[in-house]
């Protein structure tokens, strides 16, 4: 998925759940929102056909947002998803 376009776009739907719970869980725990907001849009939103199509047209930093974003993903996913599912502790 790191490697641009040599990798079909098809296999990003991989991506999809993933990237959607560490949107969830980075709001939820208020851990690394930034990030995982950002590579959310980077591959969800801003990396759709017809959005990446329009953005082509514009600049050619296009090519780049699905492999950087999902760069950032794995950045979030090293950083908090461990601590993402471990219970929170209420020390007394």
């Amino acid at each position: 998925m790191l490697f641009g376009p040599a990798v079909e776009y098809n296999t990003f739907v991989v991506l999809a759940p993933t990237a959607t719970w560490a949107l969830l869980a980075a709001v939820e725990t208020a851990r690394g929102k930034v990030s995982a907001c950002t590579a959310f849009v980077m591959t969800m939103l801003l990396g759709a056909g017809t959005v990446e199509r329009s953005l082509a047209a514009v600049t050619g930093a296009a090519a780049v947002i699905l492999p950087v974003g999902t760069a950032v993903f794995l950045m979030w996913l090293v950083r908090y998803g461990p601590a993402a599912d471990a219970p929170e502790t209420n020390a007394v």
